[in-house]
């Protein structure tokens, strides 16, 4: 999901000009979605190494809000 308004607006038009100017692959996803990643990936983990315990992550229907 995009920043509404001209703020999202310019700040889109900035990151599409840059993705034209780069060979860098470039992923969009939201903030919760890439906190999630590190969540599942790492801390789940970490939890279990370093506490014991089990944690279970609760993945957002609506990752945009």
């Amino acid at each position: 999901m995009r920043i509404e308004g001209e703020y999202g607006r310019s700040k889109y038009a900035r990151v599409r000009d840059f993705a034209q100017t780069t060979t860098m692959a470039l992923i969009g996803v939201s903030h919760a979605a890439s906190e999630f990643l590190v969540m599942q990936r790492d801390m789940v983990p970490w939890f279990k190494r370093e506490f014991g315990v089990q944690a279970t992550l609760l993945p957002e229907q609506h990752w945009w809000r």
